[in-house]
């Protein structure tokens, strides 16, 4: 059943989904807002970061954290979304997480409710090889 009010474009590999859902429904996360992380609490897209490990940088004298990754050819670190290596690692596109984001921020659903709209209406792929031995 999806829910025709969303529409995506990515997949998400099984795995990753999976522990995203789990997370996010676990009541370990307090969600914030208008930041991945704050130091305090995440956004929808903060949680995923967490669930896959990516890199944290911390900025002197600000809060929040940066997450990205290291390669060189892509838009590295940010606050506020993901990076596109994180989006290309992922699979979801920027239209995506900028669904998810208004759904955090400015909608300010639970991530109770973001979770039964990744689940219902984002696809699920197989991990390819090298996700599998990431993972």
């Amino acid at each position: 059943m999806t829910d025709k009010k969303y529409t995506f474009a990515g997949s998400l590999d099984r795995d990753v989904k999976r522990k995203w859902l789990a997370a996010l429904r676990s009541g370990e996360f307090e969600k914030g807002q208008h930041c991945l992380y704050d130091g305090d609490s995440y956004c929808c897209l903060g949680v995923l970061c967490k669930v896959i490990g990516a890199e944290e940088r911390h900025t002197d004298g600000d809060e929040r954290v940066e997450f990205g990754s290291n390669d060189n050819d892509k838009e590295g670190f940010n606050w506020g979304y993901l990076s596109q290596g994180l989006l290309d690692e992922v699979g979801i596109t920027d239209d995506d997480q900028r669904v998810l984001s208004t759904m955090n921020d400015r909608q300010n659903k639970s991530f109770k409710t973001i979770a039964r709209v990744i689940e219902r209406n984002i696809l699920t792929r197989q991990p390819t090889k090298l996700e599998k031995n990431v993972l």
